[in-house]
């Protein structure tokens, strides 16, 4: 399967297998969707579009499990990183990152559906990455 996002405010799910030419799934963010993302769990998608983070749960049939709307601008890029150690408690952690013009850079926690950080010394920008160091 693949995704795609539109300033429509669609995402759309296509499926490699599925003969026809049509999209598998379709959901609505309500603002038009600057980026989308699988979620290491397999069966999650976050959205970005207007001030908000959506979190969709693809085998649930699309359905909307979380809204994060702590920007006060577009949101313009997310992405997803791990963190905590390799073994132990805090292995196995993963984190969504999201950027927007209102220059702030937020850290949610998609498993407790929280913000645990935010920075706000961020440049204005239109993308994000996870670094591994």
């Amino acid at each position: 399967m693949f995704i795609s996002r539109s300033y429509d405010h669609t995402v759309k799910v296509w499926g490699v297998r599925v003969m026809n030419l049509g999209s598998v799934m379709e959901f609505d963010h309500g603002k038009p969707v600057e980026d989308v993302i699988y979620l290491p769990s397999g069966g999650l998608v976050a959205t970005a579009g207007g001030n908000s983070v959506k979190i969709w749960d693809i085998p649930g049939g699309g359905k909307l499990l979380c809204t994060m709307e702590s920007h006060n601008k577009t949101v313009t890029s997310i992405c997803v990183g791990k963190i905590g150690k390799e073994s132990g408690e805090e292995a196995q952690q993963y984190r969504i990152l999201s950027v927007a013009l209102d220059g702030y850079m937020k850290v949610f926690d998609y498993a407790k559906f929280k913000i645990t950080r935010s920075f706000d010394e961020v440049f204005e920008s239109s993308n994000v990455c996870w670094v591994l160091a």
